[in-house]
């Protein structure tokens, strides 16, 4: 089955100065958002590991965190799910077949069932690692790596607050593609204080859509993606968006979400690939090959 993620689309009918005209005019610093994101780029391009490092370890797993924070990753992606008792864990799947020992829906199941199962690897056989809970992992990055939540909307309150009291606010990156409105009506003010990284249906507009991000905090962060026959208009956006200091992930895991480049051609020639993605602007880069995109970004001098 084809994926296709979203991208940052800059409303063609709008004049380009009207547009930045009105950014630069009501940027708003979350006070409530302490970390400089000037500091997390000291690093001029940023390394998230998707799922962890799922090559050499379960994906979404305590050993594929720990792997990332060893080599120096800069953010683990890790996707969330909720048992029937309501217990956040770490799976990317809603059922439990692919990743563990287990079968059926996880919404199906209480926790206690979930935590007598095993991890597959990526070969599909099972290993002595247990589905790590939301809490156990975040324990676990504390300090060490910042984190990015995906597939978190549906609990989003449960999440922030379990954040909040382990005190990682600066840590922890929520992705979605709703909009600020929708999000401040199911949710009211939670937007305001969280790190939330948009992603945008080519449908939606930027006035409506992105503006209300981008007055939040200075430098918020936008997903991108886009297939080989969008790359000229990508580059446009892109450049755009990073006029009105947003700053941009990309994503080289597949080859229609990064205009053709990717991890795995990455590993034939890497400056084809990654050298043409950090040209495009990339600020982050999500990748399942986290080793070796580190060790690219450190010969280039991209990376410390």
């Amino acid at each position: 089955m084809k994926i296709r993620i979203l991208f940052v689309l800059i409303s063609l009918n709008m004049g380009t100065n009207s547009f930045y005209a009105q950014v630069k005019n009501t940027y708003i610093v979350n006070k409530n958002t302490a970390q400089d994101l000037n500091y997390l780029f000291r690093n001029k391009v940023m390394v998230v590991a998707h799922r962890g490092d799922w090559r050499n370890a379960p994906e979404n797993s305590f050993p594929a965190i720990q792997k990332c924070i060893d080599m120096g990753v800069d953010m683990v992606e890790i996707d969330l799910q909720i048992t029937k008792d309501s217990t956040i864990i770490l799976m990317h799947d809603k059922t439990l077949d692919r990743t563990s020992t287990g079968i059926g829906l996880i919404n199906d199941k209480n926790f206690k069932s979930i935590d007598s199962l095993y991890l597959k690897n990526g070969y599909g056989m099972a290993t002595s690692q247990k589905v790590p809970t939301l809490l156990e992992a975040l324990k676990l990055c504390k300090n060490k790596i910042l984190v990015f939540l995906d597939k978190n909307y549906d609990y989003l309150p449960e999440v922030v607050k379990m954040v909040k009291e382990l005190k990682m606010e600066d840590q922890v990156f929520y992705e979605g593609n709703k909009t600020y409105s929708e999000i401040k009506s199911k949710y009211g003010n939670i937007i305001d204080y969280i790190n939330y990284m948009p992603r945008v249906s080519p449908a939606s507009s930027s006035d409506t859509y992105m503006m209300p991000f981008l007055k939040l905090k200075t430098e918020s962060i936008f997903i991108f993606s886009f297939e080989k026959k969008e790359l000229n208009d990508a580059k446009n956006l892109i450049k755009r968006t990073k006029e009105a200091k947003g700053r941009i992930m990309l994503t080289t895991l597949w080859e229609d979400t990064a205009g053709g480049y990717n991890d795995d051609l990455a590993q034939i020639d890497p400056d084809a690939n990654w050298g043409k993605v950090i040209e495009l602007g990339a600020d982050l880069i999500c990748t399942d090959r986290p080793a070796t995109l580190l060790h690219y970004l450190r010969i280039r001098g991209f990376h410390d």
